[in-house]
């Protein structure tokens, strides 16, 4: 008998400072067509984000200007009929200074430096 091949499609973005990872992240899905897309790994570090984070039994939105260190990604994006990437997905983020780390969902998060995303793309 042969040995299967297992082959899988990953996608690699990498940001630059000043660029905007969850639009961008959005985007390059779209270009590349992918239907859905599923985090395997980040790195980097953001600054001046937006979390949805979950906090006495309710979601809420707050913002962080300092910079911090990306830990880890989870979860997918789907493309929906109405053309747009929707899903849940988590990131995971440390401050160096004080060890302080935070879980949550990112609106929005502005790469400070390279920041480097990969995710396996399921059709």
């Amino acid at each position: 008998m042969e040995h299967p091949v297992v082959t899988r499609k990953v996608i690699t973005i990498v940001f630059e400072d000043g660029e905007d990872i969850v639009e961008g992240f959005k985007n390059a899905l779209k270009e590349q067509n992918v239907k859905v897309a599923e985090f395997e790994t980040i790195q980097g570090k953001v600054r001046n984000f937006d979390l949805k984070i979950y906090v006495a039994g309710n979601f809420i939105k707050k913002h962080f200007d300092s910079e911090y260190t990306l830990c880890s990604i989870s979860g997918r994006l789907s493309l929906k009929q109405d053309s747009v990437y929707h899903g849940d997905f988590a990131i995971s983020l440390s401050k160096d200074a004080d060890m302080k780390t935070m879980h949550g969902q990112p609106l929005s998060a502005i790469a400070n430096g390279e920041v480097t995303i990969k995710a396996k793309c399921i059709d």
